[in-house]
C-alpha cells in the first residue's frame, strides 16, 4: 500500500498536522486498550 497518496488523520497527527492535532481535543481511543501504543512518543 502506498501511504503516501492515502488521506489519513492519523498520520497527519504523527506529522504534527495542526489540523489533524487540534481535531483532537479529547483523548484519542481511550476506551480502546489495544491503542495505548498510539501514545507512545507524544
Amino acid at each position: 500500500m502506498n501511504v503516501d497518496v492515502l488521506d489519513c488523520d492519523y498520520y497527519r497527527f504523527q506529522e504534527l498536522d495542526a489540523g489533524a492535532v487540534n481535531a483532537y481535543e479529547t483523548e484519542y481511543m481511550s476506551q480502546y486498550s489495544w491503542a495505548d501504543f498510539l501514545y507512545n512518543g507524544f
